[in-house]
């Protein structure tokens, strides 16, 4: 996931986008993602970096519009990670 994004983004290409964070593995997303997996395989390769993070909501967006945000994320409630950086490659 990480490489194909690096790899599809232009040099110096701004990457603004959302991931799922902490939510059960499931056939079509067999993986789990943690803050820690998308930091060491994707932000590091980014250049000014900025982030957001709120509790996944109904609708799925709601925390982060009524600006409920979250500044430490709790591994047993799935979140949401909003990212904007630019890529350096």
């Amino acid at each position: 996931m990480a490489y194909e994004l690096l790899r599809v983004l232009k040099p110096w290409g701004v990457f603004a986008g959302s991931f799922n964070l902490f939510e059960k593995a499931t056939p079509s997303e067999p993986q789990t993602l943690t803050y820690e997996i998308i930091d060491e395989l994707f932000l590091k390769h980014l250049r000014d970096v900025n982030i957001r993070m709120a509790l996944k909501s109904i609708p799925t967006y709601a925390n982060f519009y009524e600006n409920k945000l979250i500044t430490k994320l709790d591994t047993s409630q799935p979140s949401i990670l909003w990212v904007c950086g630019i890529n350096v490659k």
